[in-house]
């Protein structure tokens, strides 16, 4: 599904970080989401975009309707993405993990 998406939308109402956010981000997906998905706080401008007040319809609509007329996935758009998440790949994180640990 995230080879077929244009973008990704979370509508968290609650989330400490949703996993489907890196997920979606290492597959060059453009995010929309909420301030309560704890995953908002990686997301640049280029990458996401936040919405404030979740039980805001009207706040969704214009952050899906801003995501589909200029964030569409294109080859050159998903490798900007996937290029600033990069360092959250499980085997740059591993060594760090391990290091700290030993």
């Amino acid at each position: 599904f995230y080879q077929a998406a244009d973008i990704c939308v979370i509508p968290s109402l609650y989330d400490p970080f949703a996993n489907v956010t890196l997920e979606a981000l290492a597959m060059g997906l453009f995010v929309v989401t909420s301030t309560n998905n704890g995953g908002s706080e990686i997301l640049s401008p280029s990458m996401g975009s936040v919405i404030q007040e979740a039980h805001s319809l009207s706040s969704w609509c214009e952050h899906l309707e801003q995501a589909l007329a200029n964030h569409l996935k294109t080859p050159d758009r998903a490798l900007h993405i996937r290029n600033q998440v990069a360092h959250f790949d499980f085997a740059h994180t591993l060594p760090t993990w391990i290091q700290a640990c030993v």
